[in-house]
């Protein structure tokens, strides 16, 4: 007798299934249920090789003990496992009337390697950003697993005491063009006697190559942001192969022992100064009656066509301020030609040469995981730890090619 088999495809189990609105809903439904039949086949194979192993640990304990009784069934008790499909609930574990304490249960650990990818898995989620709450929610919901309070943060800091790719020590090419200096303040405790929280700062280098592609350098926890501090870090980038043969700017928060430690490292790389740090500092010394006004006529120095007008305009800021905002003043004045050094380059590169603004992006990258802990440190040998993970993280997982290829490549060459 011939039969008619007909393939089931996501188009025509739709036409069976009327339900589903789009094939990937169909498609989803189907993976569900093939996931869950294997995960049932996955705890009867379980079941039966745990049976045989307690009927064969049976025989071999009948010659070692003469409390004979001990040696029965005395029913089940259920254990979950985790497997590559996700968590396998009840499986029904035999239980001698005496024990299980001498039985080594091959069976049970059959998916012992899957805890290390789900705890890679955490680690990975905290990684990506996601705040302990949520990380903690996604694991109960769809792996079966709950995670404690600190859990997350034990798991990550495990993970990356073994990481032994460490940013401050992979050697440099010298390909890079453009380099970002900045630093942010950290809480980190037990650096007083008294355990309260203290503050250290975070200190960064990122450069940016002849193609656009970036990539964090190096970094430095220190107690402040001095001379010593950014000599160190900038020593070190020099020592690993950024020797400055290719570098054209230089560009930096305008710490002044920033400052001092890139003219003796690279004393010869033109520096601009970040032109919103300068925003942020003159508009804070305004009366805030008046902010909005000094913001926008700052705004008019920054935005301008050449530097013979930024002069122009800060002369301008200076007669009409003086008076009414002195400090504003003198803050604007402070060290001026840095701040507008990018008009020596292209125009097209002005807007990302102006501010360590990319640098700042991914400071927010590292605010964003530092919240969920508490925002604060145990030590400055977790705080450097915990860093060098998130960076590895964003150095991994920079595009080769961005949005700034196009322009660099026509720019640079």
């Amino acid at each position: 007798m011939n039969q008619n088999f007909t393939t089931l495809t996501p188009s025509t189990m739709k036409k069976i299934h009327p339900n589903f609105n789009t094939n990937k809903e169909l498609g989803e439904y189907l993976l569900n249920c093939v996931g869950s039949t294997l995960k049932q086949a996955i705890k009867v194979t379980v079941e039966t090789l745990l049976k045989a192993e307690m009927a064969q640990l049976r025989e071999e304990l009948q010659e070692k003990t003469e409390e004979r009784e001990k040696l029965y069934f005395n029913g089940y008790y259920p254990r979950h496992l985790v497997s590559p499909l996700g968590q396998v609930r009840d499986v029904a574990v035999p239980r001698l009337r005496g024990g299980n304490e001498e039985a080594d249960l091959k069976g049970l650990g059959l998916f012992e390697g899957e805890k290390e990818r789900f705890y890679e898995l955490l680690a990975g989620l905290h990684l990506r950003g996601l705040s302990q709450g949520k990380v903690r929610q996604l694991c109960d919901e769809y792996f079966g697993q709950r995670v404690s309070k600190k859990k997350v943060g034990e798991v990550y800091a495990e993970l990356v005491e073994k990481e032994e790719y460490r940013i401050n020590e992979q050697p440099l090419d010298d390909d890079f063009v453009f380099l970002l200096v900045d630093g942010i303040w950290e809480k980190v405790r037990s650096l007083r006697l008294d355990g309260e929280t203290n503050k250290m700062v975070l200190l960064c280098v990122l450069g940016i190559r002849k193609d656009g592609s970036r990539k964090i350098l190096g970094f430095r926890m220190g107690k402040q942001e001095d001379h010593k501090s950014w000599l160190k870090l900038l020593e070190s980038v020099k020592g690993r192969g950024l020797k400055g043969g290719n570098l054209q700017l230089i560009i930096s928060d305008g710490a002044e022992g920033g400052l001092n430690a890139l003219d003796e490292i690279y004393p010869d790389v033109k520096i601009q100064l970040c032109l919103s740090h300068k925003a942020r500092n003159v508009i804070s010394k305004a009366n805030h009656k008046c902010k909005k006004e000094v913001g926008a006529d700052f705004s008019a120095i920054y935005n301008a066509e050449n530097f013979e007008e930024a002069k122009k305009l800060c002369a301008e800021f200076e007669k009409k301020w003086f008076v009414r905002a002195e400090a504003c003043v003198r803050s604007l004045k402070h060290r001026f030609g840095m701040y507008f050094t990018f008009f020596e380059f292209p125009r097209e590169l002005w807007k990302v040469i102006r501010t360590t603004n990319i640098l700042e992006r991914e400071f927010r990258e590292v605010r964003r995981r530092t919240r969920v802990f508490d925002n604060y440190f145990q030590s400055p040998e977790s705080a450097d730890r915990y860093h060098n993970g998130i960076f590895t993280y964003l150095n991994n997982h920079y595009p080769r090619k961005n949005s700034l290829t196009p322009l660099f490549e026509k720019i640079t060459h």
